[in-house]
């Protein structure tokens, strides 16, 4: 015949694996809210993207997947009437770019 305390144990929760829950929530993604760009930030952008040449070196920090994302990479085009810009074989729309900043 069981104790008490040993059919206790029987309702205590089980983990097969210890530390899964942890682990999952450690990987939990964080959303971020997409950024207004003031009037200045957007104006500034529009210079740097008039200026950019293909072959360029650029750091472009842009709105991807509910997050920020920064790449690095060079310019290989930037597509003014699809509104994207392409960087290391990435294609950004415009409209998610919140920074672009060029390597020399």
């Amino acid at each position: 015949m069981l104790t008490r305390l040993e059919r206790a144990k029987q309702f205590l929760p089980f983990e097969a694996l210890n530390g899964l829950k942890e682990e999952l929530r450690r990987r939990e993604i964080q959303y971020i809210e997409k950024k207004e760009l003031s009037e200045e930030k957007s104006e500034e952008l529009q210079e740097i993207l008039q200026e950019l040449n293909p072959g360029e070196r650029v750091i472009v920090t842009y709105y991807y997947n509910n997050k920020y994302t920064r790449l690095r990479g060079r310019v290989i085009c930037l597509n003014p009437l699809k509104k994207i810009l392409n960087v290391s074989k990435i294609e950004i729309p415009l409209k998610n770019i919140y920074d672009i900043e060029v390597i020399y």
